[in-house]
């Protein structure tokens, strides 16, 4: 054999062994994204967005939102304000737009309290609020997905 022809078969040999290094390593890339992707979902899962609270300045958010998780479930929240994590508002401020609120439950069974009992609540009616589930931008168009087929 001439040594080209072992140049050659070596060549072959590397390209072989970088083509399934490769595919191995975007394995594990898609395998450490849907890890990612995973925990993300499941830290939101402790999350509720509150959509039309209009915005006043100097005013304790956490407490107000506070007032409004009692209201809707006085059993699980009982006035205690470390039920709720962190209370703050999403985005920059920008004329005529009001910003929804996230909101960080320190208990499971309490958000979940409030997100069961915020469907079709009549005092969230009233002040034109509603409760919405922090979702990922993929949930969101995975949900659209499905609305767009069932319609």
């Amino acid at each position: 054999m001439s040594a080209k022809d072992r140049l050659k078969k070596d060549l072959k040999n590397d390209k072989t062994k970088l083509a399934e290094k490769f595919s191995q390593q975007q394995k594990s890339l898609v395998n450490l994204e849907e890890r990612i992707a995973d925990a993300e979902r499941y830290k939101r899962r402790w999350c509720l967005c509150l959509y039309g609270l209009s915005e006043q300045p100097n005013k304790d958010v956490k407490a107000e939102v506070l007032e409004i998780c009692n209201v809707l479930a006085p059993e699980s929240c009982q006035k205690a304000f470390d039920v709720i994590d962190i209370a703050h508002r999403l985005g920059k401020p920008q004329p005529g737009r009001i910003r929804a609120f996230i909101i960080l439950f320190s208990l499971r069974s309490v958000r979940d309290a409030v997100w069961r009992n915020g469907k079709n609540n009549e005092f969230l009616k009233q002040r034109k609020l509603r409760f919405m589930e922090d979702l990922t931008k993929e949930e969101k168009d995975k949900r659209s997905l499905l609305w767009q087929e069932s319609v």
